[in-house]
């Protein structure tokens, strides 16, 4: 039963005769009354009008004659307006303390325990059963053990000083408006079972730059703060609202517990937020980190949606059909031999990336990997596929592979569509495809695992390394060399042939050419078959002029199939003849004019030659691997062209 505040302040009054008497006087509630009523101790000596009747039990009366000698579980007790040290167990239905109140003993509360003065809590102190209610500020100067289902609400400001928190299957409440501050290196943890912190004010640790470990579970629709030091959460629990840490503090998630996002969860400040144990953020939920680094034991699990604004550290395991995107100022780092697991997740980068040799990265056919930033890796990596189906990684800017001269595993779909580049070892791909843009093997080859096919839907592959397996250009440009230099397709190792395919008239390869030795024009080794379409252009640079009978084999192959269609020159003087001349293993440019009479490309010159050209004039192009029919370049096709090759073959030169 509560008793009113003026109703006591007229009781306490009546019995001491005065009230700046009963307001001097301290009380410990300590036994010392030995066998008198709790309701005529005094002190100092002194009695009659100075004694303090500092109690309303249940009866509800200022003086209660028929009480027991101390309160028990059934009375309320009002401390009034003195100050009161707890020095022996109480146990009250209900307690009321005005002015300052010290526990330093077992306090138990069938009710409630309310004190609207300073509480202050020495060692011993300890709050059982009921709800314990600050309302103004308390220190807890060296622990405190909350135990047998007790609630401590803080309304007021509490501030931790020393000593850690026992909260065993009980609560500590931080209602709006209120502060509990943290300022003790030692632990919030229970006896045996876990208990509960549930904020919706602010939590926050201010002082002590060691670590202040909560090992309860956690409920916050507020704000928790890490101002100095390190505030680590270990037990999981619910989250919304914001999280701090300011440039000295670090603000730490751990443990095998979950931490679920309720609705929207914003983390702000200079310091540090580590991730390292469960963070699910579910469907239609949202969270925000201006930076974040995710740990080894890190489980980003849900079908929200995790933004990353700043910079961020990524390691872990990443599922539940959600995903995380760094915005465009962020700069998210994958430190060196990490561990990154996406079964499930899509991974947005808009700002810059940076991974780290040896980076192990696993992922599923749900997975993504979206790069919208400059992404480069720096060294040999790993990536493997946990489904049948790999995931896919689409690069819509810069990919780069700066660095690691071994081979780098990479299991997955990759798309390409802005920039590629590869300067150093070999990258394998489950499947490459080129959707725009360009790839650069600089040094660095592509290969395809298992012997497959990189295809080059549009833009540009070049460079001065190879393709391991078979590359097939379609509206798409082959341009060997760095300036000039030369480009291969070799087999990949254990897989199947390494074939090069220019698949349709708008395919190109573009030769460049700066003097007649070799390594001084551009050249493509194909270790398996060519077969030729589209066009060649040839463009002579560094001031170089060709002059007649020169000659540069721009293409060399085991077999070759087709013709190039169409021979364009840039930088060429425009009434040097040049020609693409063909053979059974390739292809040489020659300069003036020329003709060879092997037009089955057979690598042998005799009357099947006379033959194939009098199918090609009729039409039948089935057995003719020269670009059209008109051989001796008249512009017209007809019986002339059957009797150059006729002449040709008997060693009368070219028409």
């Amino acid at each position: 039963m509560t008793t009113p505040r003026t109703h006591l302040a007229l009781a306490i009054i009546a019995a001491a005769g005065s009230a700046s008497a009963v307001l001097a006087q301290p009380m410990n509630w300590d036994g010392s009354c030995g066998t008198n009523l709790w309701s005529s101790c005094c002190w100092n000596g002194q009695s009659g009008g100075a004694c303090q009747n500092n109690n309303n039990f249940a009866s509800g009366s200022a003086a209660c004659p028929d009480c027991p000698p101390y309160p028990g579980v059934t009375n309320d007790v009002d401390m009034g307006w003195a100050s009161v040290t707890l020095d022996v167990p109480g146990t009250v239905r209900s307690m009321f303390a005005w002015s300052p109140f010290t526990l330093a003993n077992d306090l138990y509360a069938a009710d409630q325990a309310m004190f609207g003065g300073q509480l202050t809590v020495m060692p011993g102190g300890a709050m059982r059963h009921g709800v314990f209610i600050s309302e103004a500020t308390a220190t807890i100067v060296s622990g405190l053990a909350i135990r047998e289902g007790a609630e401590y609400r803080v309304q007021g400001v509490t501030t931790w000083q020393g000593g850690g928190i026992t909260l065993d299957e009980s609560m500590l409440k931080v209602l709006p408006g209120a502060t509990f501050r943290c300022q003790a290196n030692a632990a919030i943890a229970p006896e045996s079972v876990l208990g509960q912190i549930v904020n919706t004010g602010t939590f926050r640790k201010d002082s002590g730059t060691g670590t202040t470990t909560v090992n309860a579970l956690v409920t916050s629709n507020a704000l928790i703060s890490a101002e100095v030091g390190v505030l680590d959460l270990v037990a999981g629990g619910t989250l919304s609202g914001y999280i701090q840490s300011l440039a000295a503090g670090t603000l730490r998630l751990s443990g095998s517990s979950p931490f679920v996002v309720n609705t929207s969860l914003t983390t702000t400040g200079a310091g540090q937020f580590h991730v390292n144990a469960p963070f699910t953020v579910p469907a239609g939920a949202t969270a925000s980190s201006n930076h974040v680094t995710f740990g080894a034991n890190t489980l980003r699990d849900g079908a929200g949606m995790h933004t990353i604004v700043g910079n961020a550290s990524f390691r872990g395991t990443f599922d539940g059909g959600g995903s995380t995107e760094t915005e465009l100022g962020s700069f998210l780092t994958v430190p060196a031999s990490a561990s990154v697991s996406l079964p499930n997740h899509l991974l947005v980068l808009n700002g810059p990336s940076s991974w780290g040799a040896n980076v192990a990265l696993a992922m599923g056919a749900s997975s993504m990997i979206r790069n919208h930033g400059s992404l480069t890796v720096n060294g040999d990596i790993t990536a493997t596929a946990i489904s049948p189906t790999p995931g896919v990684v689409r690069n819509h800017v810069d990919w780069i592979k700066l660095s690691g001269a071994g081979d780098s595993l990479f299991d997955v779909q990759f798309f390409n569509h802005a920039s590629f580049t590869l300067f150093a070892g070999t990258l394998y791909c489950r499947a490459f495809t080129q959707v725009s843009g360009f790839s650069m093997l600089s040094g660095g080859s592509l290969g395809i695992l298992n012997g497959g096919t990189a295809d080059i839907l549009a833009g540009t592959i070049g460079g001065t390394a190879a393709v391991r397996g078979s590359l097939r250009l379609v509206v798409a440009t082959l341009a060997p060399g760095n300036a000039v230099g030369a480009f291969a397709v070799l087999r990949a190792p254990g897989g199947g042939p390494a074939n090069l395919t220019f698949d349709s008239p708008q395919s190109r390869l573009e030769i460049d050419i700066n003097g007649v030795n070799p390594g001084s024009f551009d050249t493509v080794v194909v270790e398996d078959h060519a077969v030729l379409a589209g066009t060649v252009r040839v463009t002579f640079t560094g001031g170089f002029v060709p002059q007649v009978g020169q000659s540069f084999r721009i293409l060399s192959a085991g077999s070759i199939a087709g013709a190039f269609l169409t021979l364009d020159k840039v930088n060429a003087p425009p009434d040097l003849p040049m020609t693409l001349v063909y053979d059974a293993a390739g292809v040489t440019l020659v300069i003036g004019p020329t003709c060879d009479p092997d037009v089955n490309c057979d690598g042998a010159v005799n009357g099947i030659d006379v033959e194939i050209q009098e199918l090609a004039v009729g039409g039948d192009m089935a057995d003719y691997c020269l670009p059209d029919a008109d051989f001796n370049q008249d512009g017209a096709v007809n019986g002339t062209d059957v009797e150059a090759v006729e002449l040709a073959v008997g060693g009368g030169g070219c028409p």
